[in-house]
């Protein structure tokens, strides 16, 4: 009998996890989605620091973003420090 129960719990804690973690993308995605937008306004050029917060709240995640994820922030930070638009 607990077997069977430990074998639930483990389905249970094993589901969690996988909703979990797909929240967490979704939350990524949407600081993502943010940023790409603040960019194509060319806000980083009038906030640079918001702007690069929050590159820093999704650079925390770095090991689970994608590459293409990976090199839109590193590219969205360069534009921060050199001032380039994004518009262009």
């Amino acid at each position: 009998m607990q077997s069977n129960n430990a074998s639930s719990n483990g389905t249970i804690r094993g589901d969690l996890y996988k909703v979990e973690t797909e929240g967490l993308r979704e939350k990524i995605q949407n600081r993502l989605d943010q940023i790409e937008m603040l960019m194509h306004e060319d806000f980083h050029l009038k906030n640079p620091e918001e702007v690069m917060l929050q590159t820093l709240n999704v650079s925390k995640f770095w090991s689970i973003l994608s590459e293409e994820d990976r090199d839109f922030i590193q590219g969205v930070q360069s534009s921060i420090e050199e001032g380039w638009s994004w518009k262009e």
